[in-house]
């Protein structure tokens, strides 16, 4: 059975929205995983001169006041969960992955 690969680019307006995207990073919608990597600017522009995609314009819902207490919570064990991966990483990939991670959530030493 062939493998099935889909790709996406989500522009974000908001540094907190694409935090909050890429805490995503890897997790599973059904079958499909979804694998988040940063872009360029130009690689996006070539894959829409290539005419297979097409823009779709999203609104993000605002936050709540019980879902931002419940984001810094999450924030918190997300950045425990890279920190804990990185001192337990025993593959280059693995390091990379929880690199991105540790990028995406804006974490320090």
């Amino acid at each position: 059975k062939a493998r099935e690969v889909v790709d996406a680019f989500a522009i974000f307006q908001v540094e907190g929205d694409r935090r909050r995207v890429h805490r995503l990073n890897e997790t599973y919608i059904g079958e499909w995983q979804l694998r988040f990597l940063p872009c360029s600017l130009w690689a996006l522009e070539d894959a829409l001169r290539s005419g297979e995609y097409e823009e779709l314009e999203v609104t993000p819902r605002a936050p709540s006041q019980e879902m931002d207490s419940t984001e810094h919570a999450n924030g918190d064990d997300a950045a425990e969960e890279v920190r804990s991966g990185l001192r337990g990483a025993r593959a280059e990939s693995e390091v990379k992955v929880l690199i991105q991670r540790a990028q995406a959530l804006n974490l320090s030493h």
